[in-house]
């Protein structure tokens, strides 16, 4: 039988899973896998980071109606649904903007 602390950190564990993959991910993992899509329609709308402190910046374009996450802040050479991962609404939502 678990203890209720070892219970409590496997549902931690998985609703932090379900937060960072979700469905958004998966089909644009799908996407890039099948077609990839460069150009001048990507367009840099600023820099990103999970952490309040602006740790680990990176760059976010939007592209067809959605945001991709790229690389490290001010690097990003080449946008494509290759090199970069696109965000989900949560993201954008609860993300920190760098300045």
């Amino acid at each position: 039988m678990k203890t209720r602390a070892a219970m409590v950190l496997s549902v931690a564990l998985f609703l932090g899973i379900a937060l960072v993959w979700t469905p958004d991910t998966a089909a644009g993992d799908q996407a890039a896998a099948t077609q990839v899509q460069t150009g001048d329609d990507w367009v840099f709308e600023g820099c990103l980071s999970y952490f309040p402190s602006g740790a680990r910046c990176f760059d976010v374009y939007s592209f067809d109606g959605d945001y991709w996450g790229c690389e490290q802040c001010g690097e990003t050479e080449n946008p494509s649904t290759t090199t970069c991962s696109r965000l989900s609404t949560w993201v954008l939502e609860n993300g920190y903007w760098c300045l």
